[in-house]
């Protein structure tokens, strides 16, 4: 918080930094471009080929180009590919800009998501693409935010003076060496010995506070 001017420094809030790690890690981030296939192609060379890329599916286009279907490669044989195009429908479909968060719990449900880009269907996210480098930063961002929360909660509900002994005293210690290291290195005097407990000490105070689990209406073994 400024001195000078009583706001908060851009950065330092919970919406900026769910602005820089959730909102904008999106699927334009992890998809993929979508192999595609011809419906006149043989089911037997397509499957060769999604080995050879180590592809699971792959998008059918017509004779302009778009995309109509796609297909699995565990499914098939012998014959064409027209007979073995399923309907990309509308719970298949996201747009280039769904955040990280919608696409995680979609593919809950199923194994791949089809990526509207423009007019047409040319990219595809599967659950190996969470593996990528932009869903660890919004996992980042994840943990980053619910710890925020919790310094406030604890800071809110858990005077000091109550908890201070309930802690073991080497993890106490170790909170207030990081707390004057980081206070020796800046002039920020919002940080307090909250800020460093660890991330199991803070959920402990939160369970044992009444006032919390009252508050967000809920019980201790959540």
């Amino acid at each position: 918080m400024s001195d000078v001017t009583g706001k908060r420094r851009n950065g330092t809030d919970f919406e900026s930094l769910k602005s820089i790690f959730i909102d904008s890690v999106t699927a334009k981030a992890i998809c993929e471009p979508l192999h595609a296939c011809r419906l006149t192609d043989h089911a037997d060379d397509v499957r060769r080929a999604l080995i050879e890329l180590d592809f699971d599916s792959a998008g059918v286009i017509d004779v302009n180009e778009r995309s109509i279907g796609y297909i699995n490669r565990d499914e098939l044989k012998d014959g064409l590919i027209s007979e073995k195009t399923k309907e990309i429908n509308v719970g298949l479909l996201i747009s280039d800009s769904t955040p990280i968060a919608d696409i995680v719990h979609e593919l809950k449900e199923r194994k791949t998501l089809f990526v509207n880009y423009g007019s047409n269907i040319s990219y595809i996210i599967t659950r190996a693409d969470l593996n990528k480098p932009p869903v660890r930063i919004f996992i980042f961002g994840m943990i980053s935010l619910l710890e925020m929360h919790l310094n406030f909660w604890v800071a809110h509900f858990c005077p000091e003076e109550r908890w201070v002994n309930s802690i073991p005293q080497k993890r106490i210690d170790s909170a207030r060496q990081n707390l004057q290291y980081a206070q020796g290195k800046s002039e920020n005097t919002e940080l307090t010995l909250v800020n460093y407990l660890q991330f199991c000490d803070k959920k402990s105070l939160l369970k044992d506070s009444p006032e919390f689990l009252s508050k967000l209406d809920v019980n201790k073994n959540n």
